[in-house]
């Protein structure tokens, strides 16, 4: 019986005068541009670190080592049309790893162009479509014999759809994406896969809660690695201005992957 009260209360609550949701997410992509003549700066701070693994046949293991990333970057965007923005991401890591035998190392990484167009708004339904083409340059510090480095080696080629759904104080979001990768360091290794799936609930004008579902795979000439992890974040709205967002992400299934753990921190001044 509790349970069949929870439609009517959230039915209460939607029909109160209250915020919209905020369709900014940790790890989800938005929907939402820049529009023409406004710009952002984002920057945000990551640590991972795991001490197990997923092996081939997704049971839990001991990798033979902690691993250990701190990761950060630097994203400037403008808006170019009303339903269109380019970004420009510059990030930056430290790599260590026990099990590995190469030394910690870190520098810059690959940089990204990223596009943000949105192909629909139904402002009446509360539903919102974009696609996010991207392209990341194998312009990184990469790993050699001797030391780790965040750098890929080879380019990559990705394009991303982004969906939102918002009522009142709920939003639900969703995207999808496929890679492709090119150049004579990606080996055997073709591209990438992942679909996110997030749903928010705005406490009030500044702040809201959310949770993601989140799976990545990429794409081999043999066994094919992936992972399923949730995320739990806080989004905070101090004022028009400012976005706030601070979370963590479990690695919870997967197959040759790192069973990590990640928090992150992202602050966003659009102006």
């Amino acid at each position: 019986m509790r349970l069949a009260i929870v439609p009517a209360i959230l039915a209460a609550a939607l029909a109160a005068e209250e915020p919209v949701a905020n369709t900014t997410k940790l790890l989800t992509w938005g929907p939402e541009p820049y529009t023409a003549g406004t710009y952002g700066i984002e920057t945000g701070l990551g640590l991972a670190r795991s001490s197990r693994w997923f092996d081939s046949d997704g049971d839990r293991t001991d990798r033979g080592g902690n691993a250990r990333t701190v990761a950060g970057y630097l994203l400037l965007a403008a808006g170019l049309t009303e339903h269109l923005d380019l970004s420009l991401v510059l990030p930056a890591a430290h790599l260590r790893d026990e099990a590995d035998g190469r030394d910690a190392g870190g520098g810059l990484g690959d940089p990204t162009v990223r596009a943000t167009w949105k192909l629909a708004d139904q402002e009446e339904a509360g539903v919102s479509l974009a696609l996010l083409p991207a392209l990341t340059l194998p312009w990184g510090k990469e790993s050699t014999e001797r030391e780790l480095a965040p750098g890929a080696g080879y380019g990559q080629g990705e394009l991303a759809i982004a969906l939102a759904r918002s009522e009142g104080r709920l939003v639900v979001q969703a995207d999808g994406a496929i890679a492709r990768y090119a150049g004579d360091d990606r080996g055997d290794t073709l591209g990438h896969y992942y679909a996110d799936l997030a749903v928010g609930w705005q406490l009030s004008d500044q702040l809201q809660i959310e949770a993601e579902l989140n799976w990545f795979a990429v794409r081999s000439g043999g066994e094919d690695p992936y992972s399923v992890a949730v995320t739990a974040g806080v989004i905070a709205t101090p004022d028009d201005d400012w976005t706030l967002i601070g979370g963590i992400t479990r690695a919870v299934a997967g197959r040759s992957t790192d069973q990590s753990t990640t928090f992150s921190a992202i602050a966003i001044r659009a102006f």
